[in-house]
């Protein structure tokens, strides 16, 4: 999806409009990691006076919640309504003795609170990646359930490793 940086309440108003309506804002500073912990995401505004407002409030959020981070604006993309999705988290951390660890779990706001994750280390092989995922409960959201069609599990392994390939390939990342 594309997604602009704005600067200020016009430009995010501007980049909204070229994204598309209704739009999602998130928080850009470098000092903020879990941005809905300061109240940084807003979704699903449906108009420019309100893409305006919402870049004010994640702003006084900031100021509020996060008195020592840096703000530097708001990433401003199209609203995408998948009701079928699940929210996954893919991510990689470098370990001073390991390297790069692999992280894959259950993703979304409650990530923190769940603690859904398993750790793997680089390179991943479509067996590797597959034992990554089964290692977790969200695994067992995967497959279809309550009317709800399965998730597409090739792509999903796909792309764990793809992100291994990166940690792999990027030293730097």
């Amino acid at each position: 999806a594309m997604a602009e940086h704005a600067r200020t309440p016009d430009e995010a108003v501007s980049a909204a409009l070229r994204t598309g309506l209704p739009a999602v804002l998130k928080v850009l500073s470098p000092d903020v990691s879990h941005k809905s912990e300061v109240g940084g995401v807003l979704l699903s505004l449906k108009t420019g006076d309100e893409v305006a407002l919402g870049f004010e409030l994640i702003r006084e959020r900031v100021e509020k919640r996060a008195p020592q981070a840096r703000f530097t604006g708001v990433l401003v993309q199209k609203m995408i309504s998948r009701p079928n999705g699940r929210e996954l988290i893919v991510g990689m951390a470098r370990d001073p003795s390991f390297g790069p660890v692999l992280t894959f779990g259950m993703g979304g706001i409650a990530v923190e609170v769940v603690s859904d994750s398993a750790l793997a280390l680089p390179p991943l092989n479509r067996v590797l990646a597959s034992d990554l995922i089964d290692r977790t409960r969200v695994s067992r959201m995967l497959a279809g359930f309550r009317g709800m069609p399965a998730v597409d599990m090739d792509r999903l392994i796909d792309a764990l490793i793809r992100v291994s390939e990166l940690a792999c390939e990027l030293p730097c990342l």
